[in-house]
C-alpha cells in the first residue's frame, strides 16, 4: 500500500503542471544569442572560415617540449572551437531539418573536424613517442596541469591505434564511410512524418508522434503505438542496411586496429573497465525485482493486467483535489 501511495506522489509531481518546476521554461530555443542570423549569419561564417584557415595553417612541431606543449594548446582549442561550431549546427539543423544552408555548413564541418582529428591523431601519436619522465615534465607545466589527464588518456589511447597515416586516412574515409551513413540515417529521420490514426489532416515529426505515446487516454496511446510501428515497418529495410553499414565500419576499422573487444572503445570512452561494467550488470539484475513491482502497481493503477509499451511513460489517471 505504502509502494502504491509513492507511486502516485512521484507520477503527480511530474505530471501536475502547477507543481512541475519547469512549467515556465520555453520549448524553444532561441539560437540568435549565438549567431544572430542562424546559418545566414556572416558571423557565424566567418568564424568557420577562420577555423579553416587555423587549421590549414597548423605547423606541427615537436623538437622540444616547449614546442609541443604550444602546439597542444593551440590544437586544444581547435578542437573546442570545432565542436561548438558542429553543436551549433546541428541545433539549426534540428530546429529545421529543410534549412539546406544549414546542412551545407554542417558538411563543410565534417570535413573541418576530420582535419582536426588528424592534428590531433599527430599530436596523440607524438605524446606516446616520449617516455614517463618526459611527459610528466610535459605535464608538471602550470600551463598543462588542467589538462594532465587528458594528455594522459590521449596517449595511452594513441599506443592502441594504427600509424598516424593510417589514421589520417581513417579520418578522410570515415566522411564518406561512418559519418556519412549517420548523415543519411539523422536526415531519413528528420524528415520521416507520421500520419495520426486519429486525423488524416494531422501529420507529426517523429519527436512529436513519439510524445503521443504518453498521452493520458490509453485508446488513444494504443492507435499511436500501432501506427508508430506500422511507419517504422515499413522503413525498416532502409534503417537496417544504415545501421549495419555504420556497425560494419565500426567493425572492421576495430579489426585493423587489433581491438580483440567490440567492447574496447565504448568501455575507453566511458572511462570504464570490464570488470566494473559487469558489475553494474550484475547488481541491476540482483534488484530488478524492485522495478517489477513499481511496473506491477503501476499496471493496476492503470486498471490492466499487464502493461503494454505504450503504457510504460503513461502518466496516472487522477482526480481533481
Amino acid at each position: 500500500m505504502r509502494s502504491k501511495k509513492r507511486i502516485l506522489q512521484l507520477e503527480e509531481l511530474y505530471n501536475n503542471p502547477q507543481k512541475n518546476a519547469m512549467k515556465n521554461i520555453s520549448p524553444t530555443w532561441n539560437l540568435e544569442t549565438l549567431y544572430t542570423g542562424g546559418s545566414q549569419s556572416p558571423s557565424l561564417h566567418s568564424a568557420i572560415h577562420h577555423l579553416k584557415e587555423q587549421i590549414q595553417n597548423m605547423n606541427l612541431e615537436f623538437k622540444e617540449i616547449s614546442i609541443m606543449k604550444k602546439n597542444l594548446l593551440i590544437v586544444e582549442n581547435l578542437e573546442a572551437l570545432c565542436q561548438d561550431l558542429q553543436s551549433f549546427i546541428h541545433c539549426l539543423i534540428s530546429q529545421n531539418v529543410e534549412d539546406q544552408e544549414a546542412i551545407k555548413l554542417h558538411n563543410q564541418m565534417v570535413q573541418l573536424k576530420a582535419n582536426c582529428d588528424s592534428l590531433d591523431e599527430e599530436m596523440s601519436a607524438e605524446l606516446a613517442k616520449l617516455d614517463e619522465n618526459e611527459f610528466k615534465k610535459l605535464v608538471a607545466d602550470p600551463d598543462m596541469k588542467s589538462i594532465a589527464f587528458h594528455l594522459n588518456e590521449k596517449r595511452l589511447r594513441a599506443k592502441k591505434k594504427l600509424p598516424v597515416e593510417q589514421e589520417r586516412l581513417v579520418h578522410q574515409l570515415g566522411i564518406d564511410g561512418y559519418q556519412g551513413w549517420n548523415d543519411i540515417y539523422e536526415t531519413f529521420l528528420g524528415q520521416l512524418r507520421i500520419v495520426s490514426p486519429l486525423s488524416t489532416n494531422e501529420v507529426l515529426s517523429v519527436g512529436q508522434a513519439e510524445n503521443r505515446l504518453s498521452h493520458p487516454e490509453r485508446h488513444i496511446r494504443q492507435q499511436w503505438f500501432h501506427r508508430w510501428e506500422e511507419t517504422w515497418t515499413k522503413h525498416e529495410d532502409l534503417f537496417a542496411q544504415m545501421i549495419n553499414h555504420l556497425g560494419g565500419f565500426r567493425l572492421n576499422l576495430y579489426a585493423a586496429r587489433k581491438w580483440d573487444s567490440i567492447l574496447y572503445d565504448p568501455l575507453f570512452c566511458n572511462r570504464m573497465s570490464g570488470k566494473t561494467l559487469h558489475t553494474m550488470w550484475k547488481t541491476i539484475d540482483k534488484h530488478k525485482g524492485s522495478l517489477q513491482k513499481y511496473l506491477s502497481g503501476k499496471a493496476q493503477l492503470l486498471g490492466v493486467k499487464k502493461l503494454a509499451w505504450y503504457d510504460i511513460d503513461a502518466p496516472l489517471p487522477f482526480t481533481s483535489q
